[in-house]
């Protein structure tokens, strides 16, 4: 079991790419209150119903340390990679969750070899959209070889 401030970590950047919901990071808060002991912020998180989402990323982000966004955003992409691969999402969520994981990229660190394999997905699914070159079905293939080794970070959050 990850400790709490991993765990967090790994909420916040589902929430933040909206890969989960409000209500599930609440869900998630409400579980940890019941089952762990916990941080103050979780009751905050558990009562945040009617809050917004940035109220609610930034009690996570008081939570957990900014050196442990590492495992949590690997297992992240590799979660997405399998349900890409399950076709439990569509290429454009995969490819939007990718997209915010840049755009909120100021928020984390991101080390360099990663953030140039997600801004070359990224540009290459702009460029197959629009029809200006490649294909979809290409660029999906090329996703899931580039990223597919994340998916062993899958089992580190085991509660999470």
């Amino acid at each position: 079991m990850k400790n709490i401030k991993e765990i967090s970590a790994f909420y916040y950047l589902c929430l933040i790419t909206g890969y989960y919901s409000k209500q599930d990071i609440i869900e998630w808060a409400d579980r940890c209150i019941a089952e762990f002991q916990f941080p103050y912020e979780l009751i905050e998180l558990s009562l945040s119903k009617g809050r917004s989402l940035n109220y609610i990323a930034s009690i996570l982000k008081s939570i957990y340390a900014k050196d442990v966004l590492n495992e949590p955003l690997y297992k992240l992409l590799g979660l997405l990679v399998q349900n890409l691969e399950d076709d439990q999402i569509t290429n454009d969520d995969f490819f939007t969750y990718l997209n915010r994981i840049l755009s909120e990229g100021s928020v984390f660190t991101i080390n360099e070899e990663l953030h140039h394999a997600i801004d070359r997905l990224d540009d290459g699914y702009y460029l197959a959209t629009e029809g200006i070159y490649g294909d979809l079905d290409t660029l999906k293939d090329k996703a899931i070889e580039d990223l597919k080794k994340y998916k062993e970070y899958i089992s580190i959050f085991e509660e999470a």
